[in-house]
This record gives structure tokens, sequence and C-alpha cells, in this order.
């Protein structure tokens, strides 16, 4: 199962106790949502390209090589030589931003759905309370 990259796997990896499958497929979906990322950012460009047909093969190449069921495959060699530094490197950036988002995020729930103030009863009507109380108690007691 380890080195198995059929779509099963993934749920067979998922289910597993071993570390490793989840890793494996940890990196590609990194790698994989990166490379996204980066599509949807330079899809002017690929329309552009002129070799715009080729792009396709190349993309289907290296979604190959990152699943490749070897040690070198392109998730682990881009994961450990580039996205893992570049995320220590800017890892205060990210925890700040995250800060941040949060606190923007709790804001706009805060206006969207706000707690309810809790009701404050007028001393006049706290006493008519008290006493409508003290009545019940009364009458029960004549009982």
């Amino acid at each position: 199962m380890a080195n198995s990259y059929f779509p099963g796997s993934i749920i067979l990896a998922i289910e597993s106790d071993n570390k490793e499958d989840k890793l494996k497929w940890l990196m590609f979906w990194v790698i994989y949502g990166a490379f996204a990322i980066f599509e949807c950012a330079a899809r002017i460009l690929l329309f552009v390209f002129p070799a715009f047909p080729v792009y396709h093969k190349f993309k289907s190449l290296f979604m190959l090589w990152c699943m490749a069921p070897v040690d070198w495959n392109g998730s682990h060699a881009i994961y450990m030589n580039i996205v893992r530094p570049f995320f220590y490197k800017h890892k205060p950036m990210v925890d700040d931003l995250e800060e941040r988002i949060t606190e923007v995020l709790d804001n706009v729930r805060m206006e969207v759905h706000p707690t309810p103030e809790p009701e404050i009863k007028s001393p006049s009507r706290l006493k008519t309370s008290k006493m409508a109380i003290s009545k019940i108690f009364k009458r029960a007691k004549h009982k």
C-alpha cells in the first residue's frame, strides 16, 4: 500500500495508522494546491503563451512525477526543497496574518450575529415581580 497511488489508496492511507502514507499524500496535496494557485495566477500568460497546447502535456507529466511511487517523486522533492523552507522563512508573517484574519472574522461574526444583551429589569418592574412572588407564597401558606 505504501507505493500505491490509485484513488483508493488515498482512502486507505487516511484510514491506516501508517504515518508515511499520510505524509506522502499530504505533501502531494500541498504541491497540487500550490500548483493550482500558480496556474490561476498565470492563466493569462498561459493563453498568450504560444506553446499552450503543450502545456497540458507538461502539466500531466508533472502531476505524474508528483505522484510517482518512488522516494524522489516530485511532491517530496518540491515540498522539502521549496515549500517547507519558504513556509518556515515566512512563518511569523503567516501567524500574524492568521491572527488578523481571525480577528476580522470574529468582528464580522459579531456584526452579523451579535450576542444578545441580557435584559436589565427596571427597579419598578423588579419590585412588582417581588411583590407578585410574595403574594403567591402568602396565598400558598393560607391554604
